[in-house]
């Protein structure tokens, strides 16, 4: 919900559901969904946690569980020091995309790679957003905030499979 409304909010209360969406410069009261997407559209892993939490700090929860992955990221995942850890305790290269003023850039061969890959992974995110309309979950409760959300994301990965069929 918007920031304004989010002190009314009952179904989630406190400091840590208020955050910030640097690409867009605005404030947001909420959840925040992570997720990883198979180069075959598929949400494969996800997660939601409170707006506050740094995409940084969420990504490595989400990725707790896995070992030796390429993972492309946005600009949010720019750190080297996150880079480094992923290598160096489980074997995930993360390659966001360069900000322009960063040292070091990537080729263009592998900028075109993480551009295709980043275009379908943003094609998932305006599906949930456009046909599921999963910005606002309507949930009367966080627990219903979660299943609508969960039910979003059953509905896209069933879709795969029904079109696989028909």
């Amino acid at each position: 919900m918007t920031y304004t409304r989010g002190k009314r909010s009952q179904s989630a209360t406190g400091s840590e559901y208020f955050g910030v969406i640097t690409s867009k410069k605005a404030k947001f009261f909420g959840l925040r969904l992570y997720a990883t997407v198979t180069d075959e559209q598929l949400i494969d892993e996800w997660m939601v946690a409170p707006a506050s939490v740094h995409d940084k700090t969420a990504l490595d929860m989400l990725l707790l569980e896995f070992r030796d992955l390429v993972i492309f990221g946005d600009k949010a995942y720019n750190d080297q020091e996150l880079e480094d850890h992923l290598w160096g305790k489980r074997g995930i290269q993360l390659s966001p995309i360069r900000c322009k003023n960063q040292k070091q850039q990537w080729c263009e061969p592998v900028r075109k790679v993480i551009g295709k890959v980043r275009h379908r992974v943003e094609t998932v995110f305006s599906i949930l957003t456009t046909t599921f309309n999963i910005q606002r979950p309507r949930g009367r409760s966080l627990q219903g905030h979660v299943v609508r959300i969960t039910t979003c994301i059953l509905a896209h990965t069933l879709s795969f499979f029904m079109v696989a069929e028909g």
